[in-house]
């Protein structure tokens, strides 16, 4: 055999067999459904496993049967014909052996080594479920449960400590049970799972691997403080995504208080509705309409009772347990200018609102816990007592017709109206900014929200640590309690936040990491254990 042709052969040989230089290949017997490979052992010289002593004894044959790599989706089975020998080592326990095979496959497998790692990476890309699948299909059977097992296998190396670690939780379940990740921000890979987020926790991790200088988190007091603790001489971002969401959440919760203002607003905008015929109004059962004033009629009374107590002295939490009420209803009664008043749908429905999701977000913006299904089964009941002029059609392009013009209507909801506020006024819609305008012109105290909110909004975009200061004095001169409580929690952790305006680290790519993570628990089937979901999110490609 010349040259060329014997390196190819060897090089086939090597891709066939894993180990030319340890096994000779005797025959190739096709059969129904897989492969058989009848292979010896040639490898020189062969030691004792116990005491590592060359020997030549030849004890006795036997026959392995192992599972390799697939040819083409076809199973393919090696028959290996290997050898035992005798110890001539007086001073070895191990008196007879067998000869070791660590590349081809492990002295106690049933697969080969390549096979074996090619399971387990399947199990640690796709899963359990999916992977079996997955290697059915490739002509490998293996049941979901030992695939992960050979998943929990896999030895994690030690990652090298990050000099700028992102730190942030998930939930194992969420409401319930949290974890954190530990994220390496500058080569943007996952560095450690723990299995909660208590500060003594991060602060363990922290202790064992020293040489973090700069952390970036969220804004939770048991990350700080395990920070401090940990690595009390590095540099302590706050995230800015956080800070702006916090900045939402005080901007809506001053806008719970301000509910006759918004609807105020609101109603200005909307264009006067079409008188309609008397035979083509639909009057809904006056039942409902009783029903709703017998419920303003409690909820205003609740509400007097609660401002009344608050007078009084009472706590939150007293009169929550009162009531029976939870304490952020108590506290939006509290900070209400007038009691929320539930809207009345007999009138929207005479006015020609006929759409059940639109009249439900109307409902739901004003205090209405009940279902989108109990609002659909009223409105549906409704509608099915129409007029034909004043049905929707089920076919053919949809129209306008002039007894029941559709509309876009804005939802004066708290939560929205803070979007807008903090919004560039350019992206927003005609409507929206006719909207903003009549919001502004009904409380003066809005405006100076706005303002202020958008230039702590441009100071974190565009990382202005020096206006910080100023911006603080100016919200304590406001006098708007949700602006000052905002103002007085970034106080508290104030390093954190001017390190945020003055840094480009941020928590972005730990956010990824977090929705790759929920990517694979939920993949996963409930088998999403820490130990398993650590070997998924960790190893390496």
């Amino acid at each position: 055999m010349d040259g060329h042709r014997s390196g190819c052969y060897n090089q086939g040989m090597n891709i066939l067999l894993v180990s030319a230089s340890a096994l000779r290949l005797e025959k190739i017997t096709p059969q129904s459904g897989v492969i058989t490979l009848s292979v010896h052992t040639v490898q020189t010289p062969v030691r004792c496993p116990r005491c590592q002593q060359v020997s030549t004894h030849l004890h006795s044959r036997y026959v392995r049967t192992l599972t390799d790599l697939p040819w083409a989706g076809i199973r393919v089975q090696i028959r290996l014909h290997t050898r035992r020998f005798s110890c001539r080592n007086d001073l070895c326990p191990q008196q007879i052996f067998y000869e070791r095979l660590s590349e081809v496959a492990a002295h106690y497998a049933r697969r080969t080594a390549r096979l074996d790692e090619a399971l387990r990476l399947n199990g640690v890309r796709v899963g359990g479920e999916a992977g079996a699948q997955v290697s059915g299909h490739l002509g490998v059977h293996i049941s979901p449960d030992t695939l992960l097992r050979r998943t929990r296998a896999t030895v994690l190396s030690e990652a090298p400590t990050p000099r700028v670690l992102g730190i942030d939780d998930w939930a194992k379940r969420k409401g319930q049970r949290y974890g954190t990740i530990l994220v390496d921000l500058e080569r943007r890979c996952p560095v450690d799972l723990l299995p909660d987020r208590e500060a003594a926790t991060l602060a363990t991790w922290l202790k064992a691997h020293p040489g973090v200088e700069i952390i970036s988190r969220d804004r939770a007091g048991a990350y700080a403080d395990g920070a401090r603790q940990g690595a009390p001489n590095a540099i302590q971002i706050a995230d800015r995504f956080h800070l702006l969401q916090n900045l939402t959440e005080a901007v809506e919760r001053y806008l719970q208080t301000k509910p006759a203002c918004l609807q105020a607003a609101a109603k200005a905008c909307q264009a006067p509705a079409p008188e309609l015929s008397p035979e083509l109004v639909m009057t809904p059962p006056p039942q409902r309409a009783t029903k709703l004033a017998l419920w303003n009629e409690r909820r205003q009374q609740r509400y007097q009772e609660v401002q009344q107590l608050w007078r009084q002295g009472a706590t939150i939490r007293s009169i929550a347990e009162h009531f029976g009420m939870h304490r952020r209803t108590v506290r939006m009664l509290i900070k209400a200018e007038s009691c929320p008043q539930r809207l009345k749908p007999a009138e929207r429905w005479s006015e020609g609102h006929h759409n059940a999701a639109e009249m439900y977000r109307e409902l739901s913006s004003q205090g209405f816990r009940g279902s989108a299904s109990a609002v659909r089964q009223l409105v549906g009941q409704w509608c099915r007592d129409l007029p034909a002029e004043l049905k929707r059609r089920r076919r053919g392009p949809r129209r306008e017709t002039p007894a029941n013009p559709r509309a876009k209507k804005l939802i004066p909801s708290a939560r929205r109206t803070a979007w807008m506020l903090l919004r560039d006024p350019k992206k927003l819609e005609a409507e929206e900014r006719n909207y903003l305008q009549q919001v502004l012109a009904h409380s003066p105290e809005i405006t100076s929200l706005r303002d202020l909110a958008q230039q702590f909004s441009r100071m974190v975009k565009e990382k202005k640590a020096a206006d910080f200061a100023a911006w603080a004095d100016q919200v304590a001169e406001s006098g708007i309690a949700a602006l000052k409580s905002f103002a007085t929690g970034l106080e508290r952790d104030r390093e954190a936040v001017l390190a945020a305006l003055t840094y480009d680290w941020s928590n972005g790519q730990t956010e990824g990491q977090i929705n790759r993570l929920k990517t694979l628990k939920r993949g996963m089937y409930g088998r999403a254990k820490l130990d398993l979901l650590k070997v998924r999110m960790l190893a390496p490609p």
